[in-house]
């Protein structure tokens, strides 16, 4: 059993899994202090939850970390998400793709405490598809995409 942990973001007890501690914690934490985010933008704890699919009724998928236009945190102002699961890169590249299909964000973060991935999403005229440009650097609080 993982020892408990306090969630950086929400302050709550939280497992200390191998995942919180390796990944998600410390992205977290470089959220605040490194690229400016404020806390109260960000959703860790309780994990926000998206639908598997667009027809789904319940919403059964957690995002690790979630970072909103506003601290309303409403679905529709989601900008980032950020995925921590994924050891390697293609299973984590998928998952992000899938995860930003199923919602507002505009960009994905791969991260597995070692390396990271940082997704675009465009979506054409129609919106019945979507692009995804990789980007290299990860964007400070008020910057642009």
């Amino acid at each position: 059993m993982a020892k408990k942990i306090v969630d950086y973001i929400s302050g709550l007890e939280i497992e200390g899994g191998k995942e919180e501690v390796e990944a998600t914690q410390p992205f977290s934490k470089m959220l605040v202090e490194d690229y400016g985010y404020p806390k109260d933008i960000i959703q860790t704890r309780p994990q926000f939850r998206i639908k598997k699919a667009p027809s789904s009724i319940k919403e059964d998928y957690p995002l690790d970390i979630c970072i909103f236009e506003n601290n309303q945190k409403l679905k529709e102002e989601l900008k980032i998400i950020i995925e921590c699961k994924s050891p390697d890169l293609k299973t984590g590249k998928t998952q992000l793709e899938n995860y930003l299909q199923l919602t507002s964000a505009s960009l994905g973060v791969w991260f597995n405490g070692n390396e990271s991935l940082y997704l675009v999403k465009s979506v054409d005229d129609n919106k019945k598809s979507f692009k995804f440009k990789e980007i290299y650097t990860f964007p400070k609080y008020g910057d642009d995409l």
